[in-house]
């Protein structure tokens, strides 16, 4: 193998680890913005739970016990 073939193999590989490298900090992001979505939608939905408990109690309407909340 000639030392321009090394060279260019080298280089490929190099482009091939930083190409993996972008791929996983890019995968990594999307996870982390996924989790932020789904803790701001957990958020919202507990809020509208407790409006509307507050707006049953407001009416006087009897409330169901409360349901177990769900496993992370």
């Amino acid at each position: 193998m000639s030392f321009e073939e090394y060279a260019a193999l080298a280089r490929q590989l190099s482009a091939q680890h930083r190409a993996g490298e972008q791929h996983a900090a890019a995968e990594s992001a999307r996870r982390r913005d996924l989790h932020a979505a789904v803790d701001y939608l957990q958020q919202r939905l507990t809020a509208q739970g407790q409006r509307l408990d507050q707006l049953g109690r407001a009416i006087g309407v009897d409330q169901p016990p409360p349901a177990p909340a769900p496993a992370a």
